[in-house]
């Protein structure tokens, strides 16, 4: 495979690029349009990030939004834990 310069989509690579002066359309090597390049997040096929394999994104929940237990002190959950005795 021939390297394409990302810029002007060009087969050659970065350092032997003719175009010197800075590219007034950037030219996209995934898409074939102008306008942005292939690294660009405008680009129609730029790579997305998938869903892990059994997780639906919609369903998660955060670890700082658990269920809160209504009228429980900390007090009385405190007297039902076991007292750990510290040995000097």
């Amino acid at each position: 495979m021939a390297p394409r310069y990302l810029k002007c989509g060009q087969n050659h690579r970065t350092q032997n690029c003719p175009k010197i002066e800075r590219l007034k359309t950037l030219h996209c090597i995934n898409c074939i349009t102008d306008g942005h390049m292939a690294t660009s997040r405008q680009c129609p096929k730029f790579p997305r990030q998938k869903p892990k394999k059994g997780e639906n994104p919609t369903t998660k929940t955060p670890i700082n939004h658990r269920p809160v237990t209504p009228d429980v002190s900390y007090p009385p959950c405190r007297a039902a834990m076991p007292v750990k005795s510290v040995e000097s």
